[in-house]
């Protein structure tokens, strides 16, 4: 069972952010050369190393925690005194100006008005039916 099972989540038990870079190690180690990607961009750590850290029998360093996490999370930093994943991502932005709010009283500045009596004489045409679609050669 992994960090992410709904057994291993009981309120007693604790996902530490160790434990979520040990699942998502253990699950990039399925794809080839995964691991030894993700080695070469750490010091002093290797792929066999990596194997060890996923299956549990090797903690790694802080640095190489820290290195792992911006390797694997982008906009994320992981925090060695909670031991914890934290985001660092920057706030959401609005981009654009917002129209102004909407009066009922005074109409949208954007639509011109709309008069239902002078609209109730027009006379409106039904819409013809598609035509039916080719079969394509070889569909049934």
């Amino acid at each position: 069972m992994g960090p992410f099972s709904r057994r291993d989540t009981a309120m007693t038990e604790a996902v530490t952010g160790t434990d979520v870079l040990r699942a998502t190690v253990k699950a990039r180690s399925k794809s080839p050369h995964a691991l030894a990607l993700i080695a070469r961009e750490i010091d002093g750590v290797g792929a066999g190393m990596l194997e060890d850290f996923a299956a549990g029998k090797v903690d790694l360093n802080i640095d190489a925690l820290k290195a792992l996490t911006k390797i694997l999370y982008q906009n994320t930093e992981f925090d060695p005194d909670q031991n914890l994943l934290r985001s660092i991502a920057p706030p959401a932005t609005l981009i654009g100006i917002t129209p102004p709010p909407f009066d009922p009283a005074r109409g949208s500045p954007y639509h011109p008005p709309f008069n239902l009596r002078a609209t109730s004489g027009i006379k409106s045409t039904s819409p013809t039916p598609p035509a039916r679609p080719l079969k394509r050669p070889g569909w049934a």
